[in-house]
């Protein structure tokens, strides 16, 4: 639609993606990939343009951090 609009709910993905199904079938690769990291934008004034990032990055023994340059 190309509108903007804020997420007001929790984003739930897999921490696992295959990319298997779009792939060709001559590729013996495992197009499989894990997920180590998530950006969040943090808006100010309802504003897609404006406001702060934080990242949250999966370490050892699946426990994640939040990392925040602004604290």
């Amino acid at each position: 639609s190309g509108k903007f609009g804020k997420i007001n709910k929790p984003v739930h993905f897999p921490e696992e993606l295959d990319l298997t199904p779009y792939m060709s079938e001559q590729d013996i690769r495992l197009p499989s990939y894990k997920l180590y990291g998530v950006v969040v934008h943090l808006d100010v004034m309802n504003a897609s343009f404006s406001g702060h990032y934080v990242c949250y990055v999966k370490a050892k023994h699946d426990k994640w951090y939040k990392i925040d340059d602004s604290k």
